[in-house]
């Protein structure tokens, strides 16, 4: 998702051995779900049991093998057999019959199975969270060690990761439940925004953006050009040194700032970091 109005997206990191060998390499973690801070974060939300009804009109009727030798013709066969007023029951356990031979399980448990199987790779899969807001107060308390972090700037351009494959977090108040339609055939864009892009509007301060990958627990080169360093107001010179070092021997030059209170008001400026 592009937008004409973000030039830069950030990372808010603290200052310890894994992230100063992230800076040095250029790289990013990307964490699986598990380690996400929301319990409710990139969680497959279907329910577990289904009415005969839904089976057979969510799943079964559009298989993608109902074109193949075995389900040919498979959804017609049900619309039929409903035409005549068989109860979805009776439908059901007909369908069972003719596909057992040729899949081993019932509708009822391939369905299961489809939906076990998106629920681990969803387990699976790399999520970065960046934000819009390189100065926000609870950011930098949560995420920057109480200031004693930094926060990388990265490019937003049309032509990079970010560019590219960056969406926004769409805040809301009541969590969505894809259908089975969604989630029991080819998981679509649908089915993965409403879930890995979707959050309860309680985190709406944080202006979230996500760039996933396949599989998680794993550094991965920068999604655009690191342009920004801006260093913890409570940062130690001893750190600062750290940074430093570690971002030069990445090969990236960025502009390096510093995080500066307002004088008589709540809030934060950012100023180059020689000017502190």
């Amino acid at each position: 998702m592009s937008s004409d109005k973000i030039e830069s997206l950030y990372k808010y990191r603290q200052v310890d051995d894994l992230s100063i060998d992230a800076l040095k390499k250029g790289k990013l973690w990307y964490s699986k779900p598990a380690g996400l801070n929301d319990p409710h974060d990139v969680a497959p939300r279907w329910k577990k049991n289904f009415t005969d009804k839904e089976i057979l009109e969510d799943y079964v009727m559009l298989r993608e093998n109902n074109e193949s030798s075995e389900g040919k013709g498979i959804a017609e066969k049900i619309k039929k057999m409903l035409s005549k007023g068989w109860s979805h029951e009776r439908v059901l356990r007909k369908i069972d019959q003719i596909l057992m031979a040729f899949d081993g399980k019932t509708q009822r448990a391939m369905l299961q199975d489809v939906l076990y199987y998106n629920e681990t790779v969803f387990a699976g899969i790399g999520v970065l969270s960046l934000s819009e807001d390189p100065k926000h107060p609870v950011m930098w308390g949560a995420y920057g060690n109480s200031h004693k972090g930094f926060c990388l700037g990265f490019e937003y351009h049309e032509t990079n990761v970010l560019g590219q494959y960056a969406n926004t977090i769409n805040y809301i108040n009541k969590m969505p439940k894809p259908s089975i339609r969604l989630l029991a055939h080819d998981t679509g864009d649908d089915a993965i925004y409403q879930i890995a892009f979707t959050k309860s509007l309680e985190w709406e301060y944080e202006k979230e953006w996500r760039v996933l990958k396949t599989e998680g627990n794993g550094l991965y080169p920068y999604p655009g050009k690191l342009t920004e360093v801006v260093l913890g107001l409570n940062m130690s010179e001893e750190d600062e040194k750290k940074i430093r070092s570690a971002v030069e021997e990445s090969g990236y030059k960025p502009v390096f700032l510093r995080l500066r209170k307002y004088v008589d008001e709540f809030g934060y400026e950012l100023v180059p970091s020689d000017e502190c």
